[in-house]
């Protein structure tokens, strides 16, 4: 299968208080949406299955949109673009018993930016609280259980990690670090 999707920049409307006087302005903040181009396959043979998927997306098309708020003018980012990788293997065995095995691998389209103390110079970077701003890598182990012919279980194990570190160069220096571990259980009946 394959599709596309095109970029979309979004931008914040509406108008915030000045800490500094009664006035009221409107700030400048601009986030962006990347172009995508999605790839992907799959092949069942007998009680295996495997699926192949890439997903390229043009982040960098957004270094001149991205603004991040009322104290920045700027619109230089440190975006690069991505290609999201994934590769899914599954087995039934008897009774229909599903078993599921995935990995992907996620980039961060963010760089660590540039600060010197120069606005002119000035490059948004990877920032804390984004879900982005790590290169992720992704295992997921999952079941599917036919209990009956109305009722299916299903089960499944999601582990999501990342780190990477800012230079003191960086936007924003510093640590970065994400987790993200799932369990999930659940009864499907066909009433």
């Amino acid at each position: 299968s394959a599709s596309y999707t095109a970029s979309k920049s979004k931008h914040y409307k509406g108008n915030q208080k000045s800490a500094l006087s009664e006035d009221y302005t409107s700030p400048t903040v601009a986030a962006y949406d990347p172009e995508k181009i999605f790839l992907g396959i799959g092949y069942n043979y007998g009680q295996y299955q495997i699926s192949l998927h890439a997903n390229y997306n043009r982040w960098s098309q957004g270094n001149s949109v991205f603004q991040e708020g009322v104290t920045s003018q700027n619109a230089k980012s440190d975006l690069v673009d991505t290609v999201d990788r994934a590769i899914q293997l599954g087995y039934t065995i008897y009774n229909d018993i599903e078993l599921l095995m995935s990995y992907a691998y996620k980039p961060s389209p963010w760089g660590d930016g540039f600060y010197n103390g120069q606005a002119d110079q000035y490059k948004i970077g990877a920032d804390f609280g984004s879900a982005n701003n790590v290169t992720s890598k992704a295992l997921s182990f999952g079941a599917n259980f036919p209990v009956s012919s109305r009722l299916t279980v299903k089960s499944n194990v999601y582990r999501s990690f990342g780190a990477r570190e800012v230079k003191s160069s960086g936007d924003r220096p510093g640590y970065y670090q994400s987790e993200i571990v799932l369990l999930n259980l659940a009864a499907i009946g066909k009433f």
